[in-house]
């Protein structure tokens, strides 16, 4: 088996650009004015490239941080790994598995947790969310009921587990969202998408008690 949790070889992804958006023409030429037309031929789609031919090579056990300004691309890349986006081109592989090709195998790989407000559920209490993601991984109960306990306490939400998480703090809708995404029993890998500095934070203080990366698995 390779050493590598992930890779990816030139991956692009493209979107339909609004008018006057697009990536330039490469043969250095103006687009052709909105609205104008020769003849019924038809005009080639504008489209935007926000992610232009990535490699990476992230080795097991490996903590990787993806940096750049906005707009450059982290999100996309991180989408296209756990398989939200469907690459333009170019091949990626999760722990051995394809990102297009293999999908429901990255998924049952790797843990995500991404920015927003909403990836975990504000009517279910800490508790409840992670039972029912455990449920979505067909986690036996018994080991599911075991696992949640021990991410409760280790994310210290213990007293707090059962509260419905619109009444939890940010940090602690934080530490809620980190043991969702680590739910699955010793999941190989975890990306995180981390735009806010409390998020750094954090993984600095709680991702070494809840990732482990086992031997042969991650």
């Amino acid at each position: 088996m390779s050493n590598l949790a992930i890779e990816a070889h030139q991956l692009v992804k493209q979107f339909p650009a609004r008018p006057g958006t697009g990536d330039k023409p490469k043969d250095g030429k103006p687009a052709r004015k909105r609205g104008l037309r020769l003849f019924s031929k038809k005009e080639p789609k504008q489209m935007f490239t926000a992610v232009n031919g990535v490699d990476l090579e992230i080795q097991r056990g490996e903590i990787f941080g993806l940096l750049g300004p906005n707009g450059a691309g982290k999100s996309t890349t991180i989408r296209m790994l756990c398989t939200l986006l469907e690459p333009t081109s170019g091949t990626a592989r999760v722990n051995g598995f394809d990102v297009v090709k293999q999908a429901n195998e990255v998924r049952r790989n790797l843990g995500t947790v991404l920015a927003g407000e909403r990836s975990i559920y504000w009517k279910l209490s800490g508790r409840e969310n992670l039972e029912y993601f455990a449920a979505l991984y067909h986690i036996p109960p018994a080991v599911a009921k075991k696992r949640v306990d021990e991410l409760i306490e280790r994310m210290e939400l213990k007293d707090r587990a059962d509260e419905l998480v619109e009444k939890y703090s940010t940090g602690m809708r934080q530490r809620a969202k980190l043991a969702v995404a680590v739910d699955p029993v010793l999941l190989p890998f975890l990306l995180v998408e981390a735009h806010r500095t409390v998020f750094l934070q954090l993984l600095r203080s709680h991702a070494p008690a809840v990732v482990r990366f086992e031997p042969g698995n991650g």
